[in-house]
């Protein structure tokens, strides 16, 4: 091979050798350093577009988890009022049971339950009006069911995206809008279907165990008002409301768990094009870093050939 100035043909090819292995010197480096098989489009433009489609399906997924756990709080809630007022009918039915056992009571004695019926009254009917019954951030009031309520204070009625794509839509609703028998409604002065007082002799606002003297929680019944079957039907009620609750509870928590196994399958589908695989990669970053200093070494000596050539100037 001949000796010449003007071209170096051994420089140009060790050129882009260094070049060559310099570049997948910089992908490997960035695949082992960020754990990901593909960084830019360049490494591989149809596992990037799936993956994005994944991310995009994987991102929707945790959103609609979140709103069924917003939905969750919701349920929890209102079966915590409705536990608390089982507690309450509980105690009327006792009072009562007490009241009616006996002939013997005094008219003292009877105004003193009956006071006690009242407080237990006021009581189920706060929790219907105010304090935790306002459910935070969603305006309405979860045991208002009827549409006897004020249209200022209607039920509850929701809906919860509750997967990733448009058609994925859970109704919470406990109102008698749809279905009369998922309706909580819990005013004390109410006999209407869904109520807690449906299908009782009178409402529980007018409850009276026979006292003459101290009226019911309505303030217009004295007398005996009311029974201890009117009590037992209400208690039923409360049951049915509460499984309205727990079938709610049930959906939700199907779903979340729907979610997570989609989610499990979806992030197993992104690994495999997103992973680097640090066994196949680790060996060529190395070999790559070898392939590069030995390019230059070689671009190094290849520069040296001109000055073989000044040298056999005479």
């Amino acid at each position: 091979m001949g000796i010449v100035l003007n071209t170096n043909t051994s420089s140009l090819f060790a050129n882009r050798a260094l070049r060559h292995a310099g570049d997948q010197t910089v992908k490997t480096t960035e695949k082992l350093s960020t754990g990901l098989r593909i960084n830019r489009a360049g490494d591989d433009s149809a596992g990037m577009s799936i993956s994005t489609k994944i991310d995009t399906r994987l991102r929707g997924i945790n959103s609609a988890q979140k709103n069924i756990q917003n939905a969750m709080g919701v349920i929890d809630q209102t079966q915590s009022g409705l536990l608390e007022v089982f507690d309450e009918l509980q105690a009327i039915r006792e009072i009562a049971i007490q009241a009616y056992n006996s002939t013997s009571n005094s008219e003292d004695e009877i105004d003193m339950l009956q006071n006690a019926v009242n407080t237990h009254v006021g009581n189920i009917q706060r929790i219907r009006d105010v304090g935790s019954t306002k459910t935070p951030g969603y305006g309405a009031n979860v045991f208002r069911g009827t549409v006897d309520a004020p249209a200022s204070e209607a039920g509850y009625s929701g809906e919860f995206q509750t997967g990733s794509d448009v058609e994925d839509v859970t109704v919470l609703d406990f109102t008698d809008n749809v279905n009369v028998n998922n309706t909580i409604e819990l005013g004390t002065d109410l006999n209407v279907a869904g109520s807690i007082s449906e299908g009782a002799s009178d409402t529980l606002a007018n409850f009276n165990i026979g006292s003459l003297n101290v009226s019911s929680f309505s303030g217009t019944t004295t007398g005996v008002n009311g029974t201890l079957a009117d009590i037992d039907i209400m208690l039923e009620n409360m049951a049915r409301m509460s499984s309205v609750t727990e079938g709610y509870k049930v959906s939700f928590e199907t779903s979340f768990d729907e979610l997570e196994t989609l989610k499990y399958a979806f992030n197993s589908q992104k690994k495999h094009y997103e992973g680097t695989d640090f066994a196949e990669v680790g060996p060529k970053h190395i070999m790559n870093e070898f392939r590069m200093q030995s390019a230059a070494n070689v671009l190094t000596q290849a520069n040296s050939i001109n000055n073989v050539a000044l040298g056999l100037l005479p």
